[in-house]
């Protein structure tokens, strides 16, 4: 930031002290200008200036011939007249600036209507199977959330459904919460996962013990460094893969899913009405279709895995419902999963990044300006 001197003053007669993080430098240049340099600067933090100009510089003075309460009062009529021209200028400008966005506004809207009526949209209710094959991380990407370290729990057991890893029967069906792991498969089909996909199989394997992954030990470094970094490149690829796959499209500058994606979207919104209402016997034909297996990685990122692994535990007793083989039928696991593991994951991610964010915000120094120099030099404030 920088502060003009008048051009008529001589620089080495200006003194100069601020107030603002200490990490600052302050310094005056050939051009007069008072330099104020801060890197990084937080959000609540503000920086500022200090200037005593040397006396003679006030070289004139006006005589009046009024009263000094008259005087006053002339300043004071002027300064509200001023403030009223200010006032009506800026009301001036923004009724237009108003009236320029609300007819931009609308036009923007039309034409996104004239081309939204160019497709025929899914209106029913429910979709009863899954929309689409693509992963879970992109579908919250699609229906606009945010990638969190929910959607990082389902990617990783949807994994699972692409063949990428296998969870150990052991650790579940001891319910050993400290033998729970899987394995990354060598021969996985690294060719028929995107990106997102094959970042995530890479990322694991760097917690892996001769290609066994311990739940456990994904927890342990989830406060630290080095998950954080490579969680932030994951979500990082799922937004570039949105760009690859032509998620979106523009409309009068708009960024807005092209009709295609919208209609993707409507149709998971109404999978995860689907989910939410459905009883037994919808359940048992998603069973029978195959899709049970399919649809827990997604119930997490649609908010209604808690009322699908009831069903698990509600339809237990079936037979068509019974299958100890699988992870997704294994109620206790799943519970677990998806939420005292989520829990512990999520809360070791949140402290790393927590105190991360209070380390880097800068203190604010005191009274009398935290160490601006004065005469022409220059200081750290």
């Amino acid at each position: 930031m920088y502060l003009t001197l008048p051009q008529e003053i001589n620089r080495k007669q200006v003194k100069y002290t601020g107030e603002g993080p200490k990490r600052g430098l302050a310094s005056i240049d050939e051009k007069k200008r008072i330099k104020l340099e801060l890197n990084d600067m937080g959000n609540d933090e503000v920086i500022g200036a200090q200037v005593s100009f040397p006396p003679d510089w006030v070289n004139a003075s006006k005589t009046i011939n009024m009263t000094k309460s008259d005087y006053d009062e002339m300043v004071k009529k002027q300064r509200m007249e001023g403030i009223a021209a200010v006032a009506a200028t800026i009301l001036g400008v923004t009724a237009i600036t108003s009236g320029a966005i609300y007819v931009s506004g609308k036009k923007r809207r039309k034409a996104i209507g004239e081309y939204r009526s160019q497709y025929m949209f899914y209106s029913d209710k429910y979709y009863s199977q899954l929309p689409s094959d693509l992963p879970p991380e992109l579908v919250a990407q699609l229906l606009n959330r945010s990638i969190d370290i929910n959607e990082l729990m389902a990617s990783i057991l949807n994994l699972e459904n692409k063949g990428a890893i296998s969870f150990l029967e052991s650790g579940f069906f001891d319910r050993d919460y400290n033998n729970l792991c899987f394995v990354i498969n060598p021969d996985s089909p690294h060719h028929k996962l995107l990106r997102s996909e094959s970042y995530l199989v890479e990322w694991l394997r760097e917690y892996a013990d001769q290609n066994v992954v311990y739940l456990s030990f994904i927890k342990r470094n989830a406060s630290k460094a080095h998950f954080s970094n490579k969680f932030t490149v994951w979500k990082g690829i799922v937004k570039s893969e949105a760009e690859r796959l032509d998620f979106y499209t523009s409309v009068m500058g708009k960024k807005i899913l092209t009709n295609e994606y919208e209609d993707e979207r409507i149709k998971w919104n109404a999978f995860k009405a689907y989910l939410r209402d459905s009883g037994q016997q919808e359940v048992m034909q998603l069973k029978e279709k195959g899709l049970w297996d399919k649809i827990l990685p997604y119930a997490m990122v649609l908010d209604v895995a808690s009322g699908v692994i009831k069903h698990i535990e509600q339809y237990s007793d079936d037979s068509r419902f019974n299958d100890s083989s699988s992870i997704f039928m294994n109620y206790w696991f799943l519970n677990y999963y998806t939420g005292m593991y989520y829990g512990d994951i999520h809360r070791g991610y949140t402290t790393y990044t927590n105190h991360v964010n209070s380390s880097s915000s800068g203190n604010f120094s005191g009274g009398g300006g935290g160490g601006f120099g004065g005469g022409g030099g220059s200081s750290a404030f």
